[in-house]
């Protein structure tokens, strides 16, 4: 178990046997955070490909695989190369907020699938209601205009019969009783206000139809659009149930909270752990190893100087002396 954590943490195995328990506990700790935050990556993944990107099992499983791949990856990356530099420190500690919140939301989604889809059902209904609107407005003044020529032919049409009956009844028009030229005259007048009316009826019919047809076009457009339910619409909607309920915001935050422990945990081993035997005989080891390449680089200098100082004699009985001994070693 000890060669798999120190394989993860990119530590040397056969040194690391040879120190105490406390160098062997601290890689082990460091070894569990990767793993930890690998398995929570690709728990992540698999919600995200399959509740929001809608791919089968196979897919999503790989696709959660890769995603805890490359997380593993970065944090071994940042783990092996830290060395305590503050700047890698917060860029690590940046990057792990980051990913906390990309995480979260990816959970989030995942443990409130039920709530976001009630959400969505009141946000598509909003827009519906918009949609519907806007198309009433902008044809409010049509509408509007062909009310009043279907009032204006009723009214005529009302006054015509009302006109054609005092006529035929004798009560007013001629005076006289019956069906004589005049009646026959204001009979047609009537006939005619009929069509006017029916006119007006069917043109304001056809603006209805134009209206409707066009809702239902933009409907259908609207449908076929929240049917695809992108994740930005998810999140969208995700969030505006969070901000309705400050409970919901509070354990949201709480998530996002202990997110950011579990993709600082191996960090936290790291840093928060005091430096064990194992950590001192490396940085001894690394320090012993730049010493010695800075002497044999400060001996290669100084070798460089007098070998620049040297005059053409001297180089060429160098030369010789390196020819001879040559020779001697060749035929010894």
């Amino acid at each position: 178990m000890l060669r798999f954590f120190a394989l993860l943490t990119g530590d040397r195995h056969a040194v690391l046997a040879q120190h105490g328990p406390a160098s062997r506990r601290k890689v082990v700790a460091m070894g569990s955070g990767l793993l930890l935050v690998t398995g929570l990556w690709v728990f992540t993944g698999f919600n995200l490909a399959t509740n929001v990107f809608g791919m089968d099992v196979r897919p999503a499983v790989a696709t959660g695989f890769v995603l805890g791949t490359v997380v593993f990856m970065v944090d071994r990356l940042f783990l092996l190369g830290m060395n305590g530099h503050r700047s890698v420190v917060a860029t690590r500690l940046a990057l792990a907020l980051l990913m906390s919140i990309i995480g979260g939301i990816g959970l989030d989604l995942y443990f409130m699938r039920s709530e976001i889809e009630q959400t969505l059902i009141h946000v598509h209904q909003e827009d519906r209601t918009r949609m519907m609107e806007a198309i009433d407005h902008r044809y409010a003044q049509q509408r509007a205009k062909a009310q009043q020529a279907t009032a204006g032919a009723r009214m005529a049409l009302a006054a015509a019969e009302t006109d054609w009956r005092q006529e035929m009844d004798g009560s007013a028009g001629t005076g006289r009783y019956g069906v004589g030229a005049v009646a026959r005259a204001k009979g047609a007048i009537v006939d005619d206000r009929k069509l006017d009316l029916a006119a007006a009826q069917a043109q304001e019919s056809r603006l209805y139809a134009l209206v409707a047809a066009e809702q239902q076009a933009k409907a259908a457009q609207l449908d076929s659009a929240q049917r695809k339910g992108g994740l930005f619409e998810r999140i969208h909607a995700m969030h505006r149930y969070m901000v309705s309920s400050p409970l919901v915001l509070v354990s949201y935050l709480v998530v996002t909270i202990i997110l950011v422990l579990f993709e600082l945990s191996p960090l936290l081993v790291k840093l928060g752990y005091p430096k064990t035997a194992y950590e001192q005989g490396v940085e001894l080891a690394d320090q012993l190893e730049q010493e010695r390449m800075n002497a044999i680089r400060i001996a290669q200098g100084r070798f460089n100087q007098r070998f620049a100082a040297m005059s053409a004699e001297e180089h060429r009985a160098q030369a010789r002396l390196v020819a001879i001994t040559n020779a001697y070693n060749r035929l010894s």
